[in-house]
Order: C-alpha cells, then structure tokens, then sequence
C-alpha cells in the first residue's frame, strides 16, 4: 500500500516553549520568531490547499502557548492533533475535529526529571478538568523505559483514548546518553509489545512497526522522507526529512515506523490508521 505525498501535515504555531525537556530535540533545531496570526495562517491555508492533507499536526515548542491562534487552525483541516506538554491550563477546547495529545514521559518522579519538577501535577490537574477525550504520547529514554508498563497502566485508568510510544531520536550524527542501543534498545521493544498486548485498543502499535523501531536505521527507506509526513517550522520552511532533524541510523520517531507498517500491509498497523485518521476522539 502506497501512501500519498501530503496525506499528514506537520506544523509548529511556535518554537518557544515554557519547559526545557533533556530529551527535546528543540535543542539542534533552528527556532525562527513567530510569524502574526494573520501571515500564519495565510500560509497554514496554501499549504492545505497544496497537499490536502488528512490531518494536520501541531508541534513546537507548545503550540498552547497561541491558543487564539490555533482555535483558527483547526477550522482549516478534517481533523487535528494538537501534541502538548500538558502544563498550560486550562487545556482549550477545540471541538470535535481536534484531539489533544499529551507528552508524559513516565510516572512521576521520571516525568519530572525529564520534564522539570512538578509538570506531572500540573498535567493531572489540567486533564482533570478537561473533560474531553485526549491521548497520550510518550518518548522512551535510557532512564524511563522500563517504567512504560506501569505508565500505561496509569494512563489506561485515567481515560487516555490511545498511547503513541516514540523512542528518543539523538541529533544527526551523534548518539547521546538517553539513545537505547543494542540489548538495551531490545529489551525496551519488548516493553512496548508487552504494552500493545496488554492494551491493544489503546496502545498504538504493530509487529510490523516493532521490528522496524527494533532495527532503528530508517536511512534511505523512510516514508517521512518521500514526503507522506511533511513538516515545517514556525516560519513555515520545511524540515527534512523530517520534523526531528535527528539520526536516521538510530531512529525511534513513531510514526516514521508505523507508516513503514501500513505500507507493508500490517494488519494492526491499518487498523490504527483507519482509527486515527478517522473518528479517534470526536466521541
């Protein structure tokens, strides 16, 4: 199964951010200023009308940090993911073509370590008072891996609609302290089937996009990279290959596996795409 040019849009409202995460790959990326409503989304809407894409999604920085702005993105599209560190309250309710996806890294004491201290409090609050179906995503690192079990387990309890599990991309070139390599990287994957089986209708996840994110070395053969993902920073120049800029020999960027597994044919892997690009989180 081929997958159009375009079928996912990426973009970022903004590349500022009120934390400063060990693990973000904001860290190498280029952070140009924002751009005003009005220009955004001038630019927002040419890009919709060039590759009329399924859903867009919006990373940074935080993009809550302009919820005006987004309340004007969102009109745009069939469906939107808006991904979030969870911290700015209230969490705005955007309707029902727009699902939040909340970024925790693992149960408290982790979280906070990787994310800044008391940022897990503030998460609880926030989705307390929500009051709509959100989701979950998570980067597994050297030192949050083997909690994702109790993580999702947690989560699962406290009404996530769907758990998407990455695993940390260092920057091109390099391998940092947080890359799980080797029989660590193994044992972590089987964590994460571990997950999948235990929650199958929460968890994200495929054999096909197992062993792919097992292997980790998507040079030459990434989807992202032929465009089915498109991504673009705040001033709206395009990423490549994709929104990470990270290392392709070592990549555990999830969605770049997952499309690899519907282009395959996974049976699992097509179930999920039809969840996510369907009624995922308008209920």
């Amino acid at each position: 199964m081929m997958l159009r040019e375009g079928l996912l849009l990426q973009v970022d409202p903004t590349e500022r951010c009120n934390l400063a995460c060990i693990h973000c790959y904001q860290r190498w990326c280029p952070r140009p200023p924002d751009l005003p409503d009005g220009e955004y989304l001038a630019r927002l809407n040419e890009l919709r009308n060039r590759y009329k894409p399924a859903v867009c999604i919006y990373l940074g920085g935080e993009p809550l940090l302009r919820p005006k702005l987004l309340a004007e993105c969102v009109k745009l599209f069939p469906m939107n993911f808006i991904v979030t560190n969870g911290t700015i309250g209230p969490i705005p309710d955007y309707g029902p073509n727009a699902l939040i996806w909340v970024s925790i890294d693992g149960p408290k004491a982790i979280h906070d370590r990787i994310r800044g201290r008391g940022t897990y409090d503030r998460i609880v609050r926030n989705l307390d008072d929500y009051g709509r179906p959100f989701a979950v995503t998570t980067v597994l690192n050297r030192l949050n891996w083997p909690h994702l079990v109790e993580l999702v387990d947690e989560w699962a309890g406290r009404g996530a609609c769907a758990f998407y599990i990455s695993l940390h991309t260092p920057q091109a070139g390099r391998i940092d302290g947080l890359t799980l390599v080797g029989r660590e990287r193994e044992a972590c994957i089987r964590e994460v089937e571990k997950a999948w089986e235990g929650w199958p209708d929460l968890v994200v996840g495929s054999p096909g996009m197992f062993k792919s994110m097992l292997d980790g070395n998507l040079e030459g053969i990434c989807p992202l990279a032929r465009g089915i993902l498109v991504c673009y920073d705040a001033a709206f120049n395009r990423r490549s290959p994709c929104g990470m800029m990270g290392n392709c020999r070592v990549c555990g960027l999830h969605y770049a596996h997952f499309l690899r597994a519907v282009e395959e044919g996974d049976e699992d892997a097509l179930r999920w795409a039809q969840l996510l690009l369907g009624s995922l989180g308008k209920a």
